[in-house]
């Protein structure tokens, strides 16, 4: 019983940590935070993002992608190319 109890705890922390460390909403909001501070781009608006973790994760709900990813770039900040959200987008035309 108590190790579960600790495994929800860090499954909650995981899925929360995102939203706390960049103020944000939710963790696809996180995401694009941190997307934005990483490429010295424009922020990716959440919904965006979710779409697309949803297009390249379908049998994963949106935001446990976004929080997964959100992870995968504190860990590898080279990340581009570990899914296809996380590669760096063209520039935007202004």
């Amino acid at each position: 019983m108590r190790a579960l109890t600790l495994l929800a705890a860090a499954a909650v922390g995981l899925f929360l940590y995102p939203m706390v460390h960049e103020g944000a909403a939710s963790p696809c909001a996180g995401l694009a935070a941190r997307l934005a501070r990483l490429q010295a781009a424009p922020r990716p608006a959440p919904a965006e993002l979710a779409a697309a973790m949803h297009a390249a994760l379908p049998a994963v709900p949106d935001q446990a992608g976004c929080a997964a990813a959100y992870w995968i770039s504190l860990v590898r900040p080279d990340m581009a190319g570990l899914l296809p959200i996380l590669a760096p987008a063209a520039p935007r035309p202004r």
